[in-house]
């Protein structure tokens, strides 16, 4: 009843039109652009031959984009077009890819899901995947953003050491989107800058049209000055941006940035939960 084709195969503007057309009810804000589209490609590892697109009489109707790093996978995003919701082709896309992914030696999926959307929940834990952990966004107010010490602009390789540093050192536990790896790939997507002496660190950010937000902060070898930091990030980013209000986006509750975040007087604005299933 339906064709698959692999995205890679797929033209990229038709793919875009769909993944918009699907996301225009969900509850965040969802549009890519060739541009944005690319840059999420990139920098989360979207396979484009493991992504398939799911057609209907010629006509699309659902996707599936896989991400793959070696043995770990990851369901970047999926949907269907409202007309063939709950006639179970959401099922036979994901048991697709799976199938797929296991194929290419993957040995665990990773995906995110809204918290509030229990039915959505419901649909992948029938699929094997157990909700690992909390993923909180989170938002601060910065009416005058000053910071007392010196933050010096950097490349990525440089952030991306001292980031698989802090990983080792802090025991960090970040999400995909926020890995190291994610830092490397996001080429100039984001701006990057690092502290020396005693608040030894580094901070990626970026501005949307309303709020300057940060991608990771993290200090290298002390846990202890880790909210310290981040609030010098916050002043520092929102003063370099012109922004007065500062977002962080999906904190995994076990990381050490989630208990920084919260030290520095950030506040829950809506939550995901991690998912995982072992292949």
């Amino acid at each position: 009843m339906y064709e698959t084709v692999k995205v890679s195969e797929f033209p990229t503007l038709r793919l875009l039109n769909l993944v918009n057309e699907v996301f225009e009810d969900y509850p965040l804000h969802v549009e890519w652009d060739l541009f944005s589209f690319n840059q999420d490609v990139r920098e989360n590892s979207i396979s484009l031959s493991d992504s398939y697109v799911f057609l209907k009489d010629d006509r699309p109707v659902g996707f599936i984009l896989c991400c793959v790093r070696r043995s770990r996978g990851r369901i970047d995003s999926m949907g269907v077009i409202k007309e063939e919701r709950g006639k179970g082709l959401g099922g036979k896309m994901l048991s697709f890819a799976l199938d797929v992914l296991r194929n290419r030696g993957v040995s665990s999926v990773v995906l995110e899901v809204l918290a509030s959307q229990e039915e959505v929940v419901k649909f992948y834990s029938k699929f094997g995947f157990r909700v690992t952990r909390r993923l909180v966004s989170m938002i601060k107010n910065v009416p005058n953003p000053r910071p007392s010490i010196r933050f010096l602009k950097t490349e990525r390789e440089s952030i991306h050491k001292s980031a698989l540093e802090a990983m080792v050192r802090l025991s960090r536990r970040p999400n995909w989107q926020r890995e190291p790896l994610t830092l490397l790939l996001s080429g100039d997507r984001y701006k990057m800058a690092r502290v020396g002496q005693r608040l030894a660190g580094y901070v990626v950010w970026g501005k949307g049209e309303e709020n300057a937000f940060i991608v990771d902060c993290s200090p290298i070898n002390d846990e202890s000055i880790y909210a310290e930091l981040l609030e010098q990030a916050v002043n520092y980013v929102c003063q370099v941006e012109e922004r007065s209000v500062c977002f962080v986006g999906n904190v995994p509750e076990d990381d050490p940035l989630y208990r920084a975040a919260e030290q520095a007087g950030f506040q829950p604005l809506f939550e995901q939960y991690e998912m995982l299933l072992q292949l």
